[in-house]
């Protein structure tokens, strides 16, 4: 069993529309998901133009994981960055390990409980992964709650920003747990 909370990267399209509804969220905005995603490909900052632009999905185009995205990529305008990804940034991209939506093979992939939150950067990849799972006949169950990035997180630790989204979600991640625990 496995339990996603909020959604895996999937670094091809950073103009989703969760992106660009929750562009300037002060918790997780676009602009700092992407310096996350650009520190972990390059361990700077560097790309973030070149990600933020959409730039790094031409490296992909016509491959296997533009269809992962379905029709999101209709508004992606792909112009010639004005740097090359290097090969282990290019890697990085398209690595399970890093973006679980990008896997190739679901074979033993537990049941899947994903989370994802209406005020997230990262809602849209959740919708997506919980697709790709199905398709590949995983047991999914996915829940998107109207709440922010962070807010299961913050309904455990006892913060001034715990919302009845986050014990609700909390209690439901309890109740996944005891009905795998029973079946």
């Amino acid at each position: 069993m496995q339990i996603l909370i909020y959604s895996p990267f999937q670094f091809l399209d950073f103009n989703l529309p969760s992106y660009k509804i929750n562009a300037a969220n002060e918790i997780l905005s676009q602009e700092d998901h992407i310096d996350f995603v650009s520190l972990y490909l390059n361990g700077s900052t560097d790309l973030t133009e070149i990600l933020f632009s959409g730039n790094h999905s031409k490296h992909l185009q016509g491959s296997k994981y533009m269809s992962y995205l379905n029709k999101s990529t209709d508004s992606v305008m792909y112009v010639q960055p004005p740097t090359e990804l290097t090969s282990v940034a290019l890697e990085a991209l398209t690595h399970f390990k890093a973006s679980p939506l990008m896997a190739e093979d679901f074979r033993g992939v537990p049941p899947t409980f994903i989370i994802t939150a209406d005020f997230d950067v990262l809602r849209d990849e959740g919708f997506f992964y919980a697709e790709r799972l199905r398709s590949a006949k995983i047991k999914v169950k996915h829940k998107n709650y109207k709440s922010f990035h962070g807010f299961v997180t913050l309904a455990t630790e006892g913060g001034p920003a715990m919302t009845d989204e986050g014990d609700e979600a909390f209690a439901d991640i309890v109740e996944y747990i005891k009905d795998m625990t029973n079946s």
